[in-house]
């Protein structure tokens, strides 16, 4: 889903918080690294509110959200226009890209972190026939 809550053409005047201190780094073809990086110091720390400017950093990379996934746990914060869209989930990674040239939306995807089969050190995705699996995710709405 790409989300701009203001109805503006781009994504000025809105703000993301993202409670994650980590990050998948992504190479070339944007296919997680394997790393598992420090927000701290990058254009990708969220961690407190700030400004989204759309176009001016590579959006397009897995936070490490959830650690129990069971209990819902507050993935992000996205204002603006006076709406505050507040993601909750039970899953590992939350992932967000923009629209390409226009940026006229931010994408957020609750997901398990992209590429774990490949990672071992990543939480499983394996599912089989004896142990279902159950992920939610919730996107709150309230004005501000």
């Amino acid at each position: 889903s790409y989300w701009n809550l203001t109805g503006a053409t781009g994504m000025d005047g809105h703000t993301l918080m993202i409670e994650a201190d980590r990050f998948l780094p992504v190479d070339d073809e944007c296919v997680p690294t394997g790393d598992i990086a420090d927000v701290a110091g990058t254009p990708f720390d969220f961690r407190t509110p700030k400004p989204l400017h759309l176009g001016t950093a590579p959006y397009d990379n897995t936070y490490c959200v959830a650690t129990d996934q069971q209990a819902l746990t507050r993935a992000m914060v996205l204002s603006g226009g006076g709406i505050e869209l507040t993601v909750l989930t039970t899953e590992t990674g939350a992932h967000i890209y923009d629209d390409g040239p226009a940026h006229r939306g931010l994408a957020i995807e609750c997901q398990s972190r992209p590429d774990a089969p490949n990672n071992p050190h990543f939480p499983s995705i394996e599912i089989g026939p004896d142990a279902p699996v159950v992920r939610t995710t919730q996107w709150q709405f309230r004005r501000t």
